[in-house]
């Protein structure tokens, strides 16, 4: 399995608003309302794959780092 499809499965098996959640960068407060009704609208398919994109860039730039410095930065 390719790192692009783990992330691909780690992100389906996601809530959608925990998918939210991430890409916005967390939740902020007094908005609880207004962002249930949000994750009813949104087009899962459409959040899921931004997430991916956002994780695989993530990714991407990690691995550029660690090649660049011959640092690890993080375990995936």
């Amino acid at each position: 399995m390719t790192a692009l499809q783990k992330i691909q499965k780690e992100v389906q098996a996601m809530g959608t608003g925990s998918i939210l959640r991430e890409l916005e960068g967390g939740m902020r407060p007094g908005l609880c309302e207004s962002f249930d009704m949000r994750v009813a609208f949104t087009d899962r398919n459409k959040v899921i794959d931004q997430l991916v994109e956002k994780r695989s860039h993530e990714l991407h730039m990690k691995t550029v780092l660690e090649l660049k410095t011959g640092v690890r930065v993080w375990k995936t």
